[in-house]
């Protein structure tokens, strides 16, 4: 999920990548950053330790190459857990918005307030 913090640099843009439990619901992982290959390397790490049986992703071309091909499926019908998740997420923590006047001003405040909401 794309989400604004405000800097004093003209791309001021951070992603929040997560991983989710489809049966429960439950938000296993995340990092908040820029979507680089060591921040969703930091997520695909802590869920490979549950030994899960297969992990959705989308499309993004970072994930073959760090989840075991024998338990990744690229398939876009299995990512709508996630993505509603996504809009919950935009509509109950407003500095998540797409276009509104709530922000973060730094990276560590919305990594803050997203535990909060995650582990409360």
């Amino acid at each position: 999920m794309q989400t604004f913090v405000r800097k004093n640099e003209p791309s001021c843009y951070n992603y929040i990548t997560y991983a989710i439990n489809r049966t429960t619901k439950q938000i296993i992982t995340f990092v908040a950053g820029r979507r680089s290959k060591e921040n969703i390397k930091k997520v695909i790490d802590k869920l490979l330790i549950l030994k899960p049986r297969k992990i959705y992703t989308d499309r993004l071309n970072i994930y073959p190459s760090l989840i075991p091909k024998h338990i990744h499926k690229v398939f876009r019908f299995h990512t709508n857990v996630i993505e509603r998740n996504n809009l919950t997420l935009r509509i109950r923590i407003k500095r998540l918005g797409r276009k509104t006047i709530c922000y973060s001003k730094s990276i560590s405040m919305l990594i803050a307030c997203l535990k909060l909401y995650f582990w409360s």
